[in-house]
């Protein structure tokens, strides 16, 4: 077989460029290495990217379009949001209008034609696309930056039309043999290979572009700050082994965790155990009843947690999930306003405060009527912190120690049987006024457990309510935030299809849970431990004490996120909405498909 030049392209172990993304949206027929989209005819329909606009952390990133035949009256090219259908935040048609779907309004632009070369460029900092015809900047419009995740596609115009486009992400400023450029120019960082120069700072959407895994620490991996794990009750084997005493150590988690959610898979609650709270002290989020039980987790160790014989953790014969998090480690001071607040910095350097000196610096930083917690375990590398406080039952602030607001918090009150309280950053249109609880199905409702107030990057916000702030009771709030490569807080919108919705989170996933939020339905959780290939149909579900479902929950674990193969109306209704929580097995930059 002979190849042609434009055939080969330089992605290689360390860098692989974006393409368009056939499962994102299967309409239409993709050729030249899924460079070329020509769309269906049956409505209208786009394709989209393999990598988000902003996948380059806070770099710009740039993407040229060779504009090819059409039998509709146009062809049209921009940043899209939802995957599936015709959901448009900036398009900019041939007829030259650009229609901004965010601020709803239309701006006129130069027409382009077949064979013109169109360029995409996107501005993280500012929000703001550039379109350029032939090399020639065209026009620029601000993007939606706070709607879903969004990426540079093209579209159909309507049903009975087709139009073709090929795509250069700096692969092949050929466009599959099309053109012949006698000058190829790389982005800011000599990356790639366009037709026209990229604008100054502009890279190209690759692996290589993509940011390090950020927390700043020489080898670590995602590995290091969560990992779940599965055993069998009360076996010894490379991974468990017998203490003599009553009982096993559970090795091979990789760190010392500071919170342990521990599942039956045969039945049984959902136990949370964290080092605040310490071991005999246990919260399920199957109930709201508080327990105090004994031979559970007994310690957390160097290389993961021991447990006793308690059946809710360690019966003979069970089999068990266990999902591990680190935070800062176990404080160690007195449960008083004064107490401990172990913490690890962005550079992964245990770097400890107090209590009180993380409240006087949320004070000084504007946050009002603040509560100084009692403990606090805080991992600012992995966005991930433990805070325990006593409710005053009036508005409050709660200092949180990371360095960027929480997207998710869980709360649950430790002397009263509440339900569990759950903030999300995009589980509605107005989420600091709403909540989910997480140990019901309910959709999500209006409540001012927040007090009608967003996170900060030094507090949340609680209302007067006992289940987040009853006055003398103990709290247990975990707070997380998004970090990069690592964990992600997002949300998607269902297509009530078996070829559902891919989701990008910038890495491949070991952890994913699902709740639905504008209807009833279960906190659905999957993971790569239970099953290390795809597809991913075992699950569990955070608010129930039942077992473990084997089929009808379809998820591919990929490379760069999970892709939906399921039409079950727990994770992918048509037009339901869905939050969700992912933690890496590893980051996008170095990974592989399953």
């Amino acid at each position: 077989m002979t190849f042609s030049t434009h055939d080969i392209v330089p992605d290689s172990p360390t860098n692989n460029f974006a393409t368009l993304n056939p499962i994102n949206n299967p309409d239409g027929t993709f050729s030249e290495g899924n460079l070329k989209w020509t769309s269906a005819t049956t409505d209208q329909r786009i394709a989209l990217a393999t990598m988000p606009v902003d996948a380059l952390g806070t770099s710009n990133s740039y993407c040229e379009i060779l504009i090819g035949s059409k039998t509709s009256y146009l062809w049209a090219i921009g940043v899209f949001g939802n995957p599936k259908g015709w959901n448009p935040r900036i398009y900019y048609n041939s007829l030259g209008t650009v229609n901004n779907s965010a601020s709803v309004t239309q701006t006129s632009a130069p027409t382009f034609a077949e064979n013109d070369i169109m360029s995409m460029a996107y501005n993280v900092s500012t929000g703001v696309i550039s379109f350029y015809k032939n090399g020639t900047l065209a026009t620029t419009e601000t993007v939606d930056s706070t709607d879903i995740i969004q990426y540079f596609g093209c579209a159909s115009d309507s049903s009975g039309s087709s139009a073709n486009y090929i795509f250069n992400f700096g692969q092949d400023p050929t466009f599959g043999g099309s053109k012949s450029p006698s000058t190829t120019y790389t982005d800011a960082n000599g990356i790639g290979s366009f037709y026209y120069q990229p604008p100054t700072d502009a890279l190209a959407l690759c692996t290589a572009n993509l940011p390090d895994f950020t927390p700043d620490v020489d080898d670590d991996t995602p590995q290091d700050y969560f990992k779940a794990v599965t055993y069998t009750g009360q076996t010894a084997d490379s991974t468990f082994s017998d203490n003599g005493d009553n009982t096993w150590s559970k090795t091979g988690v990789g760190f010392q965790p500071d919170l342990v959610l521990v599942k039956r898979r045969e039945s049984g609650n959902n136990w949370w155990t964290d080092s605040l709270r310490g071991v005999n002290s246990q919260i399920s989020s199957s109930t709201t009843t508080i327990y105090t039980l004994n031979n559970n987790i007994t310690s957390f160790d160097s290389d993961g947690f021991s447990l006793g014989d308690d059946l809710g953790h360690n019966a003979s014969g069970g089999t068990y999930v266990a999902w591990c998090w680190k935070a800062g480690g176990a404080p160690s001071g007195s449960t008083s306003t004064t107490g401990s607040a172990k913490r690890i910095n962005t550079s992964g350097t245990q770097d400890d405060t107090s209590c009180s000196a993380l409240a006087t610096a949320a004070t000084n930083a504007g946050a009002s009527n603040v509560i100084t917690p009692t403990l606090m375990s805080i991992n600012q590398a992995a966005g991930f912190s433990i805070v325990k406080y006593v409710g005053e039952f009036a508005n409050r602030t709660i200092p949180h120690g990371l360095n960027s607001a929480p997207e998710m918090i869980i709360v649950k009150n430790l002397d009263d049987t509440r339900d569990w309280v759950v903030y999300q950053h995009e589980m509605s249109s107005d989420p600091k006024t709403d909540h989910l609880h997480l140990n019901l199905t309910e959709a999500v409702d209006d409540y001012p457990f927040w007090n009608d107030t967003a996170p900060t990057s030094t507090v949340f916000s609680i209302g007067a309510y006992s289940a987040v702030n009853k006055d003398g009771d103990s709290i247990i709030a975990y707070c997380w935030h998004s970090v990069e490569g690592y964990s992600k807080f997002g949300s998607y919108v269902g297509n009530g299809s078996a070829d559902g919705p891919f989701v990008y989170c910038g890495f491949r996933p070991a952890f994913v849970m699902v709740k639905r939020t504008d209807a009833t339905n279960s906190w659905c959780i999957l993971d790569n431990a239970r099953e290390a290939f795809n597809p991913v149909d075992k699950y569990l579900l955070a608010d129930d004490a039942g077992s473990e479902g084997t089929s009808g929950l379809t998820f591919d674990f990929l490379s760069n996120g999970f892709k939906l193969k399921t039409s079950s109306a727990a994770v992918n209704a048509s037009g339901g909405t869905y939050i969700f929580m992912a933690f890496a097995e590893q980051p996008f930059k170095f990974s592989n498909a399953r």
